[in-house]
């Protein structure tokens, strides 16, 4: 048997909150399907304000990057996070050894002079 979680049970309180999510996200989808047409407009409107484009499209990235992993979670496909662990299988090369991390490469001057031309 779960705990109760404020009078409510555990399955249930997971339950309601499925609920709450998927109606969300259906009135999500039903918000976006109602944009269609300013969307369609804002293809053949070469006119539009630029800020305002600019706004609409880090939006639509943001939304994007939401849309993934709403579906990846949705799809019982969430990556597994890592946290720094060995990757490699037990059958991997043990004949080769890992390249020593690299040194920052210096800075290149930002104005380049004469004596830094190749000669032909």
């Amino acid at each position: 048997m779960t705990a109760p979680l404020n009078g409510i049970d555990a399955a249930a309180a997971h339950e309601l909150e499925a609920r709450r999510v998927a109606d969300a996200l259906d009135a999500l989808a039903q918000s976006m399907a109602a944009l269609e047409p300013g969307i369609e407009r804002l293809l053949v409107n070469a006119s539009a304000d630029p800020a305002l484009l600019d706004r609409a499209r880090r939006s639509a990235r943001r939304l994007r990057l939401h849309v993934e992993r709403i579906t990846l979670v949705v799809d019982g496909q969430v990556p597994a996070p890592w946290h720094g662990q060995e990757r490699r299988g037990p059958q991997r090369a043990t004949n080769v050894a890992r390249l020593p991390d690299r040194a920052a490469a210096p800075a290149k001057p930002v104005t380049p002079s004469p004596d830094d031309w190749e000669p032909f």
